[in-house]
């Protein structure tokens, strides 16, 4: 690392330290996910310190460089959204927005090849017979399932990503 860089290291550490109050560090360090007020805590303190724009900029452009935005929203709504309800609306939109979003993207910069265009519209009516489902299940799983389930899909599908990248080489 150049100098720089270790300085800045140093920094975001003694940040960190100083910052990241005692009982969220506990909670965190105990494999627990941070209570929505510990959250919002972390957030302004992020936000005092000008970083919490950045962090998500990265965020996003991680997703847009590796198709693998999904993940990442789903942690961070899964911890800040309480109410079922909305966690499967906000979920559902923000995911389907940023597809929507980057399908485009992609097709009019040419990275698309028009097959996968015709095969996403094809299968578009599959996302919204899911949804049904999904509306149909929801009165039926508490927060705590929906929760579980999250989870058990993101180790499914980062296991097979390494699964992928493993074979690969």
């Amino acid at each position: 690392f150049t100098g720089e860089e270790q300085a800045f290291r140093a920094e975001v550490r003694a940040f960190i330290a100083e910052q990241l109050p005692q009982a969220t560090r506990e909670r965190m360090t105990a494999g627990l996910s941070p209570t929505k007020e510990m959250v919002v805590d972390w957030q302004r303190r992020l936000n005092a310190r000008g970083w919490a724009v950045p962090l998500g900029l990265v965020g996003g452009v991680m997703s847009a460089l590796f198709g693998t935005g999904g993940s990442f929203y789903l942690i961070y709504i899964a911890g800040r959204v309480e109410d079922k309800s909305a966690l499967r609306a906000t979920i559902s939109t923000v995911l389907g927005t940023s597809n929507a979003v980057r399908l485009m993207v992609f097709f009019a910069a040419g990275l698309l090849a028009p097959g996968v265009l015709i095969t996403a519209l094809v299968l578009s009516p599959v996302v919204f017979c899911g949804l049904w489902v999904g509306g149909r299940l929801h009165a039926k799983v508490t927060r705590a399932q929906i929760l579980r389930g999250v989870c058990i899909l993101l180790v499914v599908s980062g296991a097979s990503l390494l699964w992928r990248a493993l074979h690969a080489l």
